[in-house]
């Protein structure tokens, strides 16, 4: 349950049409300088990748960026954005630096999608995960009323919680033993 330690910052950043391909530079430098600031001290290992995509993988013009650090626990949490030349570095960045705020081993983009996968588990499930989403929050009350199980939410420091539930074990029986 523990995230551990920032150890990576992992950089994808990409320009298409008639934009030029500094842009993608630019707001790969952007985002690592942000995320360095943001978490002042850390040695990190970066890797960036910047590129203008070629006219046959994209329609017109637009950028991106996504982000992602890992940790020494095998954790990994994202940032990403598509828009307005460096403007998308730096909401990747601050979406990607609050997630690292919150000390918590599951952002708000994994969250709802391993609410299924807990259900139907075999045994304890459990994660520490940041405020929960509206989409998380669904998923948990649709998995409650179609498996009849009930997953618990503790509150713990930094608006962080717990999630966790005793799965049903579902099997596939087509599988060969």
């Amino acid at each position: 349950m523990e995230r551990g330690d920032v150890i990576g910052l992992h950089i994808y950043s990409y320009v298409a049409g008639t934009l030029s391909e500094s842009i993608s530079q630019d707001s790969a430098r952007v985002a690592e300088d942000a995320v360095k600031k943001a978490l002042p001290g850390v040695q990190l290992k970066v890797s960036k990748t910047a590129r203008k995509e070629s006219a046959a993988d994209a329609v017109g013009n637009g950028s991106g960026i996504f982000m992602w650090a890992e940790t020494d626990k095998s954790r990994v949490l994202a940032g990403s954005a598509v828009g307005s030349k460096l403007t998308d570095a730096v909401k990747a960045a601050a979406m990607l630096g609050e997630h690292l705020k919150t000390g918590a081993a599951v952002d708000e983009h994994l969250q709802d999608q391993l609410i299924i996968f807990m259900a139907l588990a075999k045994g304890h499930s459990r994660y520490l995960s940041g405020p929960l989403s509206l989409h998380t929050q669904t998923a948990i009350y649709i998995c409650e009323q179609i498996l009849s199980i009930k997953f618990q939410i503790i509150p713990v420091a930094n608006e962080n919680v717990i999630v966790e539930c005793d799965g049903i074990g579902l099997e596939n029986s087509l599988l060969i033993q």
